[in-house]
């Protein structure tokens, strides 16, 4: 016969395991509802809402990306996780290639500039990553440069880009590494961009000598 106090251990246990259960039958018919719904994917909407890229597909089930056509589950850190992945980082940078490709080159085969892009409005080298080129694209020279651009397009004539480095289009055909580029520009620049390209080099002083 079993001692009282097992018995009474044994109902306890038992109750609390109808009462688990109970609750996770809640959790389960709550998480079915609209309200529960809406406030599970609110973060993962913000996200979908600020990225050009991403849409939700019908069965608001799956998530697929634009640029690259994967789909992922409807989870927020999937979703996260994805566009932060280097595949993601490439077809982004090609999608501002190609929305760019009027003034935006790609010399990152250029044996002087692996892995670089080529702004001819501000005649400047941008890193060929995704960041570095947003970045590029919202700077203050750039956006000025765009408007002039876009002004002397509008009115038929040439655009000729400024910037401080390369004072003279001959620099382009004295240097092994714009003919790699195969740039073939006749402009002028005086302007630098925000994002700097190469520091001069500082001279020391030694022994009282320059």
């Amino acid at each position: 016969m079993d001692h009282p106090c097992n018995v009474q251990h044994n109902s306890q246990s038992a109750t609390y395991i109808y009462l688990i259960r109970i609750d996770f039958l809640k959790l389960l018919a709550f998480s079915n509802q609209p309200w529960f719904t809406i406030a599970m994917d609110a973060r993962l909407d913000e996200l979908v809402h600020n990225t050009n890229s991403l849409v939700v597909l019908p069965d608001r089930r799956r998530i697929k990306c634009l640029y690259t056509m994967h789909e992922m589950p409807f989870n927020f850190e999937v979703v996260s996780q994805y566009l932060s992945c280097t595949k993601y980082g490439r077809a982004c940078v090609d999608q501002l290639l190609e929305e760019h490709k009027d003034y935006i080159v790609d010399v990152s085969k250029s044996s002087e500039h692996p892995n670089q892009l080529f702004c001819e409005l501000t005649w400047r080298y941008i890193n060929k990553d995704v960041d570095h080129l947003i970045c590029h694209l919202k700077g203050r020279k750039f956006q000025n440069a765009l408007i002039r651009y876009n002004q002397c397009k509008a009115a038929g004539e040439d655009f000729i880009a400024t910037s401080g480095k390369y004072k003279h289009p001959s620099y382009f055909n004295e240097t092994s590494a714009h003919a790699d580029a195969n740039l073939g520009h006749k402009r002028k620049c005086t302007e630098s961009d925000d994002l700097p390209d190469e520091q001069p080099v500082k001279r020391t002083k030694r022994n009282g000598r320059r």
